[in-house]
């Protein structure tokens, strides 16, 4: 696999390529490092929760501010129904989790996966 970095001249020219290139602005604009090993999926669906505007409960410390954070987007019934904070911190989530979750919020969500590829160098 050859990575290449964004900054770099091949990395513009192949965002610049892109069909979904509009969504990265919005998504970079909301980055977040995950709250602890487990949550990679719970940050991912708190990026997209944001760049989508969709309504947000109250922030705990943000005063009248809303917006999704790692702690409130579990508070909906909906939400917790499906999976609990403290699962994920314990076991992670699944893609399949990952767009039930997204669903619960009011998104359609379609999971695809990918297929990694390894050589013996």
């Amino acid at each position: 696999m050859i990575t290449i970095p964004l900054p770099e001249p091949q990395g513009q020219t192949l965002l610049m390529q892109s069909v979904d290139r509009a969504d990265y602005g919005p998504l970079a604009e909301q980055f977040l490092t995950q709250a602890n090993p487990a949550y990679c999926g719970v940050a991912s669906m708190v990026m997209v929760l944001n760049s989508l505007a969709v309504p947000a409960p109250p922030a705990a410390g943000f005063g009248r501010y809303r917006f999704w954070t790692q702690e409130n987007v579990f508070e909906s019934a909906a939400t917790r129904a499906l999976l609990s904070p403290e699962q994920v911190a314990r076991s992670g989530m699944t893609l399949q989790d990952l767009r039930a979750l997204l669903a619960s919020h009011g998104l359609q969500a379609r999971a695809i996966h990918g297929v990694v590829v390894v050589r013996r160098t």
